[in-house]
C-alpha cells in the first residue's frame, strides 16, 4: 500500500510533470491570472466567489500549458459551484 506522502510526490514530481509541465511555468502562469483578477477587485476579503473564480483560473492556466479533459471538466464543476454560491445554495 502506497503512503500518501508517497502518492503525493509521484502525482506532482511524475504524473502532473508529464501533464502540464514544469510547475514552476504553469503556476507562474496561474500566477499572473490571479493577479490580474485580484487588481480588478481591488484591495478587500476573499469571497467564496472568489475562491471559485481563481480555481476556474488555475484550470484554465493549466489548460493553456497543455489540453487535458480533466481541465475542462473541472472548469465546468467550479463554474456550477460558483453559480451555486451566486445563486445563494451555498453560504
Amino acid at each position: 500500500m502506497t503512503g500518501i506522502l508517497d502518492e503525493a510526490k509521484r502525482l506532482t514530481e511524475v504524473d502532473r510533470q508529464n501533464q502540464y509541465g514544469n510547475p514552476k511555468n504553469v503556476y507562474a502562469v496561474v500566477a499572473r491570472l490571479w493577479t490580474a483578477y485580484l487588481e480588478r477587485e481591488g484591495s478587500r476579503a476573499l469571497r467564496s466567489k472568489d475562491v471559485a473564480m481563481m480555481m476556474i483560473l488555475l484550470k484554465v492556466g493549466r489548460e493553456m500549458g497543455h489540453h487535458q479533459r480533466d481541465n475542462i471538466v473541472d472548469i465546468a464543476g467550479y463554474a456550477n459551484v460558483l453559480a451555486m454560491i451566486e445563486g445563494g445554495f451555498v453560504e
